[in-house]
């Protein structure tokens, strides 16, 4: 009693308690979502190139301008090289010459074989008619018009080489389409030089627009679960009120690491030409099945610390926990993040709260 009396004399009055907020929970929703993450995209074409020439000359014709519409192999423009011509008519001179010389060297090698090979007889049949000296010498000479001729005919292989390598150039002059699409870009007209090499100019861009690809990047969080072959569907901005259905024909693999997203692209075919490479698309991507995605009212939303996160109560207390946004869905947000069916979060309740601060769950929600 006495303690109790001196406490009571000489403590001091306890502090009034800080009032706990309240606040209302909700279980996060997962499973068999109906919900789609839309992605901004856009066409580009299946092919592109720009042609260059492979060879440098003055641009005698083109025979194509922009938004022409051309087939493989068919002749874009031709170019001019008088010095050219000479070039080839000195190397098929050359040619010649050397050809006719491989018909000498093996008339020279024939007769030397044959010398040799009637000496040694003789020599062999009456060894004082000829020298062993004569023979050997026969032989050497034999030896030297064979390695003759394999010389000569490697000098024909080298002017035929270079008679091809000449006519070859020359058909390079004509520069010719690599595949069907239409003329984006010409560069040049008539009468200009082209260059070939490094720092070349190209002469035309060629598109091919009967096949298009619609590209868009993956966030990190869907990478993972969305592989090739899973539908989507997909608008146009150019189309209002048409939604087209697709699947994912090719992904890159690996993460950009700027955007930490991974580049995926559907095959659109467009052999009507209806659409256009640059037009902007938005595609939808259903989040069935995707691991670690879940739906909260968009009022469990907050930006802590500069980073979007949700607040689950544990123990009495608030838990920040890190979400992305991934589809915003009016009353409902479609996230990633570490989150479970069995988890309470809060969806109302101070803006004020802090991670670790102590909570009241309203009871009736």
């Amino acid at each position: 009693a006495a303690c109790v009396a001196a406490f009571a004399q000489g403590a001091a009055a306890p502090a009034p308690t800080a009032e706990i907020p309240a606040v209302t929970v909700a279980a996060p929703k997962q499973g068999a979502l109906t919900q789609s993450v839309k992605l901004p995209g856009s066409l580009i074409p299946d092919e592109q190139v720009s042609v260059y020439s492979k060879v440098s000359g003055y641009l005698d014709e083109i025979s194509v301008d922009r938004g022409a519409t051309i087939a493989k192999d068919q002749v874009i423009a031709k170019l001019g090289a008088p010095e050219m011509g000479p070039e080839l008519a000195l190397a098929e001179a050359k040619l010649r010459a050397a050809q006719s010389q491989t018909g000498r060297a093996k008339a020279n090698a024939d007769l030397a074989t044959t010398t040799h090979q009637r000496l040694a007889k003789l020599h062999a049949a009456e060894p004082g008619a000829v020298t062993q000296e004569d023979v050997d010498d026969a032989e050497a000479k034999d030896k030297v018009a064979q390695a003759e001729v394999v010389a000569v005919e490697a000098g024909v292989g080298v002017a035929a080489a270079e008679v091809k390598r000449l006519k070859t150039m020359m058909e390079y002059l004509t520069v010719r389409a690599p595949f069907d699409g239409i003329v984006t870009q010409r560069s040049m007209d008539p009468g200009a030089f082209v260059a070939a090499g490094a720092g070349a100019k190209p002469i035309v861009e060629i598109t091919r627009v009967n096949k298009l690809r619609l590209v868009f990047d993956l966030p990190e969080r869907l990478a993972p679960f969305v592989k090739t072959g899973r539908p989507v569907k997909y608008s146009l901005t150019a189309l209002p009120g048409k939604s087209f259905d697709a699947t994912i024909a090719r992904r890159t693999g690996v993460l950009a690491p700027e955007t930490r997203t991974m580049r995926a692209e559907v095959d659109i075919e467009n052999g009507d030409g209806a659409l256009s490479p640059g037009m902007y698309a938005s595609v939808q991507v259903p989040l069935e099945g995707i691991a670690g995605i879940s739906v909260v009212p968009s009022t469990a939303l907050r930006t802590i610390d500069g980073k979007t996160c949700v607040l689950a109560v544990v123990g009495a207390a608030a838990k920040k926990l890190p979400v992305e946004s991934l589809a915003d869905a009016g009353t409902e947000v479609v996230v990633s993040g570490e989150l479970t069916p069995d988890m309470q979060i809060v969806v109302q309740g101070p803006a004020s709260i802090a991670d670790g601060q102590a909570v009241e769950v309203k009871q009736g929600n």
